[in-house]
């Protein structure tokens, strides 16, 4: 790892640029799906925030050798953020004062000098109920990346009671704390350590503040000696979406023994995507570009198959692999060559919408040439497995209405399609003696199929090889950026 970049953890960098903050909430379809997904988990999250009085907190990243001072940018190669501090604002590396109950670990803890008014930035204590009170909705901040949401709050107490809720007007009490929160980072406090209301003043920085937001990386190069996990993690503006330095999907690297989280590169722009194939010391995966014809009025996609090396940070396709208004749903790899099922553009909302949508299975060789076809007029979705016994492939796709789930299972026999099953409109919980009938036909299909490739959500990097990073990344979706997975074969 670069030493220079070890010693400019947290050192703020001076600049005389302040984030101009946006309106504009347009992002492109694939990022919708995860905005939406993501709304659900932070609304969830919030929903466990309160406050009381807690014992101090031991604090992450306030070590810095020197401190940052008003003005200058704070970075964090933990939480990949920066931001500008705002004048009269230090960050307290020796902060002793209570936090609000159920919130621990905070990144950084900001102090108005000679005033109680704190910010910070924590994580959240499992398994605290709704034991607080809102008393009325906080303001809105835009910054160059994200939208600010959030509320003031009281402890739930028998004092409490006697507030209700005042919409947009704030009432100025005693022991309220404001959260504010995104859908990148865990949520930002304020709140004043002495017990009394937030002052206009300090909420006033707190706004300037958020404004400055934005996501931050450092980056290193991965070489034989490199020891640690290599993951993925998604960035997006939500004012400039369709710019390629603004919005972006990278790898990330955290060594051995540190929290710290490096780019180690870019993956190509309009891929999202969620799997990886590995195989030596590279990266598989397929990608459909989102084109839209003004003069057509219609969506289009070019997919390919990309390559990438985290060692070298070269990127480039499978030669041959490339096609225009073709979307690519999955890729398997297994003795040196891809197979992988794609259509045409309109696959891309069939997959979510009107299933089952019609594909073909292809091959190339991963060293590049003519596609060959393999089977005609299958099912979209994901391709399973192979079973060497059977000398066939397992495809299955997925999806959901109001009425129910969809499930469909194929085989993939001598360029022939087989159905093994066929499941519509269950799992609404109105008859769950046929839905656990249901489960149990899909498990039974899905036992045939079995495992064969090995699955994690990140990789580990050791002696100049990628293996699978088991028990290293945790399943659990949190806060974005979602990991993505990595197929290893057995």
């Amino acid at each position: 790892m670069d030493n220079n970049n070890e010693q400019n953890l947290n050192t703020p960098q001076q600049s005389p640029i302040e984030p101009t903050p946006s309106v504009s909430k347009k992002l492109n379809n694939k990022v919708v799906i995860v905005v939406v997904i993501l709304v659900l988990i932070i609304g969830g999250i919030v929903g466990v925030q309160f406050y009381r009085p807690h014992s101090a907190q031991l604090l992450n990243e306030l070590n810095a050798p020197v401190t940052p001072t008003a003005g200058s940018w704070y970075t964090s190669n933990t939480e990949n953020l920066r931001f500008i501090i705002p004048t009269g604002w230090v960050v307290s590396s020796d902060f002793n004062s209570s936090l609000p109950r159920g919130f621990k670990n905070p990144a950084f803890v900001l102090q108005k000098t000679g005033s109680a008014c704190t910010i910070f930035e924590p994580k959240i204590n499992n398994g605290f109920a709704y034991d607080r009170k809102e008393i009325s909705r906080a303001d809105r901040v835009f910054s160059n990346y994200t939208q600010f949401d959030g509320s003031w709050w009281l402890a739930s107490t028998s004092d409490s009671e006697r507030y209700s809720f005042s919409r947009d007007t704030r009432q100025y009490l005693p022991g309220e704390f404001r959260i504010s929160t995104n859908l990148r980072n865990d949520p930002f406090i304020l709140f004043m350590n002495d017990g009394a209301s937030v002052p206009d003043d300090c909420n006033n920085d707190f706004n300037v503040m958020l404004k400055t937001v934005e996501p931050y990386y450092e980056t290193v190069s991965l070489t034989s000696s490199s020891k640690g996990t290599l993951t993925t993690e998604k960035v997006w503006d939500d004012s400039r979406s369709n710019a390629a330095d603004k919005s972006y999907e990278h790898l990330v690297f955290t060594a051995d023994g540190s929290k710290e989280k490096r780019e180690v590169m870019k993956i190509p722009t309009d891929t999202w995507e969620e799997g990886f194939s590995v195989v030596g010391r590279k990266l598989y995966f397929p990608s459909n570009l989102y084109k839209f014809e003004d003069v057509k009025r219609i969506e289009r996609f070019n997919s390919a198959i990309y390559v990438i090396d985290p060692f070298t940070g070269e990127t480039s396709q499978i030669s041959g692999s490339g096609a225009t208004d073709s979307y690519i749903s999955s890729l398997y790899v297994r003795d040196g060559v891809a197979y992988y099922i794609a259509g045409n553009s309109t696959v891309s909302i069939c997959l979510a919408k009107f299933p089952p949508c019609a594909t073909d299975l292809y091959s190339i060789p991963l060293g590049g040439g003519k596609p060959t076809l393999i089977a005609r007029s299958l099912i979209a979705g994901s391709i399973l497995s192979y079973v060497e016994g059977e000398k066939a492939f397992y495809i299955r796709q997925d999806s959901a209405s109001d009425s129910g789930h969809y499930t469909y299972i194929n085989r993939i026999l001598d360029g022939k399609e087989e159905v093994l099953g066929k499941f519509e409109d269950y799992g609404s919980g109105e008859n769950q003696a046929a839905d656990k009938q249901t489960e149990d036909q899909i498990s039974a299909i899905m036992s045939k199929a079995g495992v064969s490739k090995i699955s994690s959500n990140g990789v580990r990097v050791e002696n100049g090889t990628l293996q699978p990073a088991i028990g290293e990344v945790s399943d659990n979706v949190d806060l974005f950026p979602l990991n993505a997975t990595f197929y290893f074969d057995k």
